[in-house]
């Protein structure tokens, strides 16, 4: 996805960010931020909630001011920039909001149209047509007439990132693209980023806790941690030290029963189903494959599948599961060794899913 330069040519980096740092009164949120993301490449910083991976957003598209640092766009630097000049810049960046930011009171074809309304001379029938053209690229052209209320969590996403798309910019932000959202919406979320991609080559940078829909999109990962990038790279470059990060995350976070220095086998229970995403807890999900099947011990202990997580060993070599699973559709499925699966991790759960074999490695695209 990539642009590719000839010899001796070195494009400028699209977003440039050097040492930045914010604080709200005694806490620093980013404390000397380094990062770059260039034509057609995305960038998705990773980091549990309360890190200041949306603040970031805010300070590239100018809502907040940094305390400190550098932010160019285009090789213009926009701290301190006057309110004229930084609205034409912002012109250029489509900001995908996480709780999608759309008027109640308007509909779908309105929302879409509002920026192209304030910011073009389009005739009703060029605006028309402009945005039944932004509905459809994200499979929304039958729901113009709709008000938000109406219409899904996924579909408001959807409607966002069409609104995002209006004015034809160069850069896209995605603030928690995925968050709230069940499995298979969020997949198809991650599709359309990729999508939009691949189609218009914009710089883009994603900020997520999601990190299996990370590795899908990105070209780069970033784990930003106390204010800083604690780890930068490729998703393929950084996939142990995203697993290792992932499960310390959900340590931390809700006090996981996993050990976090020692290498141990973990007796978990058994998430038969899929949790309501109104009801989700802190999770992370990460690939493994099953090693054996351990006979049950009748009548208390069930039959249990042993998993290697990949890329976890220092955390823990296996865990073992109840091997008595439910798909996505209610269905009883047994697992055999060598089988890949995923472990949905929770505070003291993990729900096993059967991989499916046409999906793209989690490791790279």
């Amino acid at each position: 996805m990539t642009k590719v330069h000839t010899a001796g040519e070195k494009a400028e980096p699209t977003i440039q960010v050097r040492t930045l740092h914010k604080s709200f009164g005694p806490k620093t949120v980013l404390n000397g931020i380094n990062l770059e993301v260039r034509e057609a490449e995305t960038l998705s910083v990773l980091g549990r909630s309360g890190t200041g991976k949306s603040v970031l957003l805010k300070l590239i598209v100018g809502l907040q001011a940094p305390d400190s640092g550098s932010i160019r766009i285009h090789g213009q630097e926009i701290t301190g920039l006057p309110t004229d000049p930084l609205n034409e810049i912002r012109k250029k960046i489509g900001f995908s909001f996480q709780q999608s930011a759309l008027y109640d009171s308007l509909t779908v074809e309105e929302n879409v149209a509002f920026p192209l309304r304030r910011h073009t001379k389009m005739s009703d029938i060029q605006l028309k047509r402009r945005v039944q053209e932004l509905l459809s690229t994200v499979g929304m052209q039958g729901e113009s007439q709709k008000l938000p209320g109406q219409i899904s969590g996924g579909m408001q996403k959807r409607v966002g990132l069409a609104r995002a798309l209006a004015l034809e910019p160069d850069i896209l932000l995605f603030d928690e693209p995925t968050a709230g959202l069940d499995p298979i919406t969020a997949a198809e979320i991650g599709g359309l980023i990729l999508r939009l991609q691949e189609k218009r080559k914009v710089a883009s940078i994603v900020v997520t806790h999601d990190i299996r829909g990370a590795r899908t999109v990105s070209d780069r990962l970033a784990l930003l941690r106390d204010g800083q990038i604690l780890i930068e790279g490729s998703p393929r470059a950084t996939k142990t030290e995203l697993n290792y990060f992932a499960v310390s995350l959900i340590g931390v976070r809700i006090g996981c029963c996993f050990p976090l220095a020692t290498s141990e086998t973990r007796e978990l229970d058994m998430s038969r189903k899929a949790t309501k995403p109104e009801d989700e807890k802190p999770s992370v999900t990460l690939p493994g494959t099953v090693e054996k099947i351990i006979p049950p011990i009748p009548p208390i202990v069930p039959e249990k599948a042993q998993i290697a997580i990949e890329g976890a060993e220092e955390l823990y070599k296996e865990i073992r599961v109840e091997n008595v699973l439910q798909d996505g559709d209610g269905n009883a499925v047994a697992l055999k060794p060598g089988a890949e699966v995923e472990v949905k991790i929770e505070a003291d759960k993990a729900a096993t899913i059967p991989k499916d074999p046409s999906e793209k490695s989690s490791s790279g695209k």
